[in-house]
């Protein structure tokens, strides 16, 4: 996850939360998923989120009834302009699920953004408040137990303000509005990964890596 507008190939730049996956076992301790950017934003798994050989070395499997990792609050990526996130994701089924969120301060908020597969599409949205957001949405059919690499790049000086990246190629997308956005809504909450919000979870159900 960058605070920037440009996806690879220069990974390694502008990193805000960086987690590899890399670990032989979760166990729910505090932290139990570690933050290379240098951050020091690391996951705590819950549920129980196990690990297996996966797209790059080792990565987090979710059984798509309990499972998701979340960081503690954070202030990351709140009042930006730009960001960009990506991920390998791997499929069991294609139910509605949520894949990575920065959550709403509370359950009646939007989340401060949010990529999720939901009605056949993938779908990427980011809020400046609850009423003033940008959303893309790409109608995609994956093949379920096949790895892909999903990006979505953010940027609000550009025309076309999302951007969205699979296995490299940029896809057709469309993008709704509304409100007047000006920057990515303050908010000390975590980031999730897995889950979407207390009451409507929408649990994860394949692999993350």
């Amino acid at each position: 996850m960058k605070n920037a507008s440009h996806p690879c190939p220069d990974c390694t730049s502008d990193l805000v939360l960086y987690w590899q996956m890399d670990e032989c076992s979760l166990d729910g301790t505090v932290n139990d998923v570690a933050d290379s950017s240098g951050n020091g934003i690391h996951g705590t798994s819950h549920g129980e989120v196990t690990t297996d050989t996966c797209k790059v070395c080792f990565g987090e499997i979710f059984d798509g009834t309990d499972d998701y990792i979340t960081t503690d609050d954070s202030w990351i990526l709140s009042n930006s302009t730009t960001m960009s996130v990506a991920l390998w994701v791997n499929f069991s089924s294609l139910d509605d699920q949520a894949i990575i969120e920065k959550a709403e301060d509370s359950d009646t908020q939007h989340p401060v953004f949010n990529m999720e597969y939901t009605g056949g599409n993938l779908r990427f949205s980011v809020y400046s408040s609850d009423s003033d957001y940008y959303k893309e949405y790409y109608s995609w059919n994956p093949t379920v137990g096949t790895w892909y690499h999903v990006a979505v790049v953010f940027d609000n000086s550009e025309s076309d303000k999302i951007r969205m990246y699979i296995d490299g190629t940029e896809v057709q997308s469309s993008e709704v509005s509304a409100g007047t956005f000006s920057r990515i809504r303050l908010e000390n909450t975590p980031v999730i990964v897995g889950r979407y919000r207390p009451g409507d979870p929408k649990w994860f159900s394949g692999k993350i890596d």
